[in-house]
Order: structure tokens, then C-alpha cells, then sequence
């Protein structure tokens, strides 16, 4: 909403040369956005985190003032102290990032204080906790807690954990979670085990037996909102995946954003210093010898093998892989959200339709390319009524090799109503395919949308000869 909006003002600050990024521009915008935090407020938890995250955006875009610096430290200590008992690895990420650590020392120890021995938790707050470990050397609970975050990560580590983790044997998996009830890792393998043997309820139980969702780790809480949402228990489903992305999702993007920003001044550095004549010896010799052609190709490979040896990149890029897991959490929320919609009519439709384009966009830079990304935003720029969005995100996947998707694109065309499309890529991907469950796929979607009974009699025939496959997204 009103805080993406304010996010998208700040890039394009962020993306202005330096020149103009200094005073009065960097005043003007430090000071729009401490009046857009005062409007914000904090009446609740929501509001507490957007102003913060307003205050943050400051502090990224390098226009913070000691005032500003101060207030958003303040705000921090406040929304940690407010989730230390629902969200407690967001508190200590939190309570680590205050600047004064001296004054988050005790509260991040009554945080740690609750985290079981042999607890996935202390890995997952593994950042947090080693900050909190420099600080308070001289804590009488350094000691402890030390060696219980040090247990953890042995447990993480040991090779028949990691073997077990890889394995899909279920009694095997459920005996190693008797014996390790804290560990999230060992309960979301087992927990998908039984629901690919059929048991739904009970993988949801398995994880919900490891407490509130906010007292999970990530991975453990979006395989629960996933598993909810397969159940069609959307709600609960949106609202365990809805709290995983509210506090991660500030973080995400601006690792994106520094790595993004980085990225763009290396290459820029790099093709004024092949302009500047500056190139290695080698390069420089063998671009001379070569043709026009073949010499942008050279220039094009070192520029990579440049931006790949980069160890600020890699150090920035690492650091969006780990926060990663927001990407298919966002997709699977928006999936939830449009599964909502549909069920629901009037304003409180449109509002589910909004939510749901916000899930998608909030990761587009990493999630473009992937297949379930477009369908989902193809169906909610449909439903919105933004025919021309919507067709341009479902092209991007019926222009794939992949008949497969080619299918789930048609699926979402006959969702949507739009019969005679669907009905073109059904019979299209039947003729095309040599594959014989593609093909029996394909039949079977094409008699979905028969015109009359002989026509679809003649396609379910024609499914029946080559073999019945499952349409992919529908049951049947």
C-alpha cells in the first residue's frame, strides 16, 4: 500500500546520480518522510511496523539525521518488545539492529531464555544471537546460552541429520522428530512425507505441534501455509503465510535493492575503464586482433568474469540468497489471497484481488521468469479487469517449450471464462505433443470445455486410448 509507494520514491532517489542526491534533495526527502512516518502513527502493531519501516528507508537511502536515527531506534526497541512473545526471532532481529546494543542486551536475553535446547530457532536467530554473544560477554547467561546455540547448529550439521533430512522414509523421520521435538528442519521434511502418503491432517498437525507459527522458523511457517491452503483452509493459510512475509519481506528488498544498486556501479565502473582504455593487457591484445563483432564479445565476457569475481557482489548476493525463502512464500500468498477472491464478491472481492497483485509484485525482480509468478498475476490482472496486463503475464508463459505449463496457462483461461482461448491451447498442445500423458492431459482439459455431449465424448475417448493423466492444478 501506502508504504510501497513511499519505498518506490526512495529507489528512484536511490537510482540519481550523486550530485543530485546531496542537500537540499537528501533534506527534502528525509523530511517527507519523517512527516509521512507521523502520519502512519502507532496504533497498532501494523501501523508500528510501517512507520519504522519508513524511518529505515531514511537510514537506506543515506539521508538520516541523528534525530531521525534516534526516533527510528526508539520505534525499534518498541515494535521488539511488542513481538517478543508472538515473533521472537523478529524481536532479537530487531533489538540487533537498535544502535545503542548496551540497551537491548537484557531484553534479547529474556528472548533467548525461552528457546528450547536443540531448538531450530537458535539457528535461524543465529545473526542475532552472535551479536547479542559480543556484546554481553560478561552476561551471566552467555555461558548458556553459547552452548545451547552451539548444540543446535552440531545438530544442524550432523551428517545423519542431513541424511535423514534428504531421506523420505516416514517412520524413520517420525522416530528422529520423537527424539528431536525442536527440531523444524526434521518436522517439515516429515511433514510432507505425510502429506505425499496421504495424510493432509496429519502433516498439518506435525507442524503445528511446534507451536505458534511466529515461534517457527521460516521454512517450517510457509510449509504450514502451504499445507493449510492445500487442506482449503485458506484462511489460516494466508494468515500464517500474510505474517511470514510481514516480517521478512522489508528486509528482502532491501538486500535486493543494495545488491541491485551495487551491481549497477561495478558495471558502470567497468565500461568507463574500457572506455578509458584501461583493459588487462591480455584482454586489451586479443579485443585489438579480433572483429568488430568478436571484439564486444570479448569486452562482454571479461565484463562478466569482472562482475563475477566481485567479492562485495557475492558478499551482497549471498546475503539475498538467505532471505530467499520470501520469494515462493510471496507466491504462494498471492495464490491464497486470488483463491480467496474468488470466493468472495463486491468490495471485499476487489480488496483480496489488490492484496493478492501486492504478494506478486512485492518480490517481481526475482520472481520474474518463474512460471507460477505469471499465471498467479496473469489471473489477478484478469480479475481486476486489466485484460491487456493480464494476457501480457500468460504469454509470457504459453511462450515457453514447456507443454506442460502450456496446459496450466489454458487451466487458467478456462478459470477465467475464457472458454475459446482455453479450448486453442488444449487442442494445440493434443496436436503438438508426442508426449503420451501430455497428450491424455490435454484431451481431457479439451473435453472440460466441450461445446455439447459428442464433443466431449470424442475428447474423453481420445484420453482413454493414450491413458489418463491428471490435468495439472485440478483434481478430478
Amino acid at each position: 500500500g501506502s508504504v510501497e509507494a513511499i519505498r518506490r520514491v526512495v529507489l528512484r532517489y536511490q537510482d540519481l546520480h550523486a550530485e543530485l542526491r546531496g542537500p537540499p534533495a537528501s533534506d527534502v526527502l528525509r523530511g517527507a518522510l519523517v512527516a509521512w512516518a507521523d502520519q502512519i502513527g502507532g496504533g497498532d502493531l501494523a501501523a508500528r511496523r510501517a512507520s519504522l519501516r519508513v524511518l529505515d528507508l531514511a537510514a537506506e537511502a543515506s539521508v538520516s539525521d541523528a534525530n531521525t536515527a534516534a526516533r527510528a531506534d526508539h520505534e525499534r526497541a518498541q515494535l521488539a518488545a511488542a513481538l517478543a512473545a508472538e515473533r521472537p526471532v523478529e524481536a532479537l532481529r530487531l533489538y540487533a539492529a537498535v544502535g545503542d546494543r548496551s540497551a537491548a542486551i537484557e531484553p534479547m536475553a529474556a528472548i533467548l531464555a525461552t528457546f528450547e535446547a536443540g531448538s531450530s530457532l537458535w539457528v535461524e536467530a543465529g545473526d542475532a544471537t552472535a551479536l547479542w554473544l559480543t556484546a554481553a560477554q560478561d552476561h551471566p547467561a552467555a555461558g548458556d546460552i553459547r552452548a545451547r546455540r552451539d548444540e543446535a547448529r552440531e545438530r544442524e550439521r550432523d551428517p545423519a541429520r542431513v541424511a535423514m533430512v534428504a531421506s523420505d522414509d516416514v517412520d524413520a523421520l517420525a522416530a528422529a522428530f520423537a527424539a528431536h521435538p525442536h527440531d523444524h528442519g526434521v518436522a517439515v521434511v516429515l511433514a510432507r512425507a505425510r502429506r505425499d502418503g496421504g495424510k493432509l491432517d496429519d502433516a498439518i498437525a506435525t507442524l503445528t505441534g511446534l507451536g505458534a507459527p511466529g515461534r517457527m522458523t521460516a521454512e517450517a511457517q510457509a510449509a504450514l501455509g502451504s499445507l493449510y491452503a492445500e487442506a482449503d483452509k485458506l484462511d489460516d493459510g494466508e494468515r500464517v503465510l500474510a505474517g511470514l512475509i510481514t516480517a521478512e519481506l522489508a528486509a528482502y528488498q532491501d538486500a535486493v535493492s543494495r545488491y541491485d544498486r551495487a551491481a549497477r556501479a561495478a558495471e558502470t565502473a567497468l565500461v568507463e575503464r574500457a572506455e578509458r582504455g584501461q583493459l588487462p593487457a591480455d584482454v586489451d591484445s586479443e579485443a585489438r586482433q579480433a572483429s568488430p563483432q568478436k571484439q564486444q564479445e570479448i569486452l562482454s565476457a571479461w565484463l562478466r568474469r569482472e562482475l563475477e569475481q566481485d567479492s562485495r557482489l557475492a558478499s551482497l548476493a549471498e546475503d539475498v540468497g538467505r532471505r530467499s525463502h520470501v520469494v515462493p512464500a510471496a507466491l504462494s500468498l498471492g495464490m491464497v489471497r486470488l483463491r480467496q477472491a474468488s470466493a468472495a464478491a463486491g468490495e471485499t472481492r476487489d480488496q483480496l484481488l489488490a492484496r493478492a497483485e501486492a504478494a506478486f509484485l512485492s518480490v517481481r525482480s526475482q520472481a520474474e521468469g518463474r512460471p507460477e509468478f505469471h499465471l498467479g498475476l496473469g489471473q489477478v490482472y484478469y480479475r481486476l479487469g486489466k485484460t491487456e496486463d493480464g494476457e501480457r503475464e500468460l504469454a509470457r508463459v504459453l511462450a515457453g517449450e514447456d507443454p506442460r505449463l502450456r496446459l496450466a496457462a489454458g487451466e487458467v483461461y478456462r478459470d477465467l471464462g475464457l472458454d475459446r482461448r482455453a479450448t486453442e491451447i488444449a487442442e494445440a498442445v493434443w496436436s503438438d505433443s508426442s508426449d503420451v500423458p501430455i497428450r491424455s492431459d490435454a484431451a481431457i482439459l479439451r473435453a472440460l470445455l466441450a461445446r455439447d455431449v459428442d464433443d466431449r465424448e470424442t475428447w474423453l475417448a481420445r484420453a482413454d486410448q493414450i491413458g489418463v493423466a491428471r490435468v495439472p492444478g485440478r483434481q478430478r
